[in-house]
């Protein structure tokens, strides 16, 4: 179990987690906002049919909608009668691996084993409710999940980076966590994970800055995520991408990591002393 230094003042601060944290409000915008698209209905009638159901007029929609108050899973289970596969929205791992917090040391790598299986060439990920797999040689490789580009592939991802900080492996961490953001831009154009972006966004960074060494050896280009999202022909995966034409290759979309570089102290001072120089002249 990793524990942040703000972990550990919570601790000693006895300070109760708030119920209405960044996780548990992301399951509830993604469970909500997937019912109606589920539905078809525009957000008053899915209101009307489905949350309200001729009872006297709520806010409870309203306040779902708001994140001023959250549902809870007799709320989902009320509405997977009505809407049949919208609790396992609700039930996703996702949003408990994007929890700011310490896990069990088990739970990231109980999520993995129900995804990922050895096989004679490597290990092999199959996603519930999909026939999209994805085959890697490495156990932590996380790159042909980016290609796969869903819900489930980026459950695998934090999976990964939360199992990278329970073993304290840094290295991975820093490249697991950059595979979170190059998944986005196909997440982010699901039509109901689209109104959840700036929440997602949030959860992600929570959880990168777990490990102080990944928050410093990348920045993130969030307009090129934009653009990416915005752009009908991205793909992530080298086989789905269309062909440079002066190459004849898989086009190479721009990626939205940036790498700090790391200089000699050297280089620094001497960097320094060359603009003292220009400032006198």
């Amino acid at each position: 179990m990793h524990e942040t230094v703000l972990d550990l003042l919570r601790k000693l601060s006895r300070e109760a987690p708030p119920r209405q944290t960044a996780w548990r409000r992301l399951r509830g915008a993604i469970w909500l906002d997937h019912a109606q698209w589920a539905s078809g209905l525009d957000t008053k009638a899915f209101f009307e049919r489905f949350i309200q159901r001729g009872r006297s007029e709520s806010n409870l929609a309203l306040k779902w909608k708001a994140g001023v108050t959250l549902p809870s899973r007799y709320s989902a289970m009320a509405l997977e009668k009505l809407l049949p596969g919208t609790e396992a929205m609700f039930d996703l791992p996702l949003y408990e691996l994007l929890a700011d917090r310490p896990l069990p040391p088990t739970f990231a790598v109980t999520v993995i084993r129900s995804m990922r299986k050895e096989n004679d060439y490597g290990w092999e990920w199959h996603f519930p409710g999909t026939a999209s797999r994805c085959f890697s040689v490495r156990p932590d490789d996380s790159d042909g999940l980016v290609g796969i580009g869903s819900i489930w592939s980026l459950t695998a991802i934090v999976a990964l980076v939360r199992q990278a900080e329970v073993e304290g492996d840094g290295l991975s961490h820093i490249e697991l966590s950059k595979n979170m953001y190059r998944v986005l831009p196909a997440i982010l154009r699901l039509p109901w994970m689209a109104p959840s972006t700036e929440l997602l966004k949030d959860c992600i960074n929570q959880i990168r800055a777990r490990v102080p060494l990944s928050e410093a050896m990348f920045d993130v280009d969030w307009s090129v995520i934009a653009r990416h999202t915005a752009d009908p022909a991205y793909g992530a995966s080298r086989e789905r991408r269309p062909l440079d034409l002066q190459t004849d290759r898989p086009f190479d979309f721009e990626d939205p990591i940036l790498d700090a570089k790391l200089i000699r102290g050297s280089e620094v001072k001497r960097q320094q002393m060359a603009r003292e120089r220009r400032r006198e002249r």
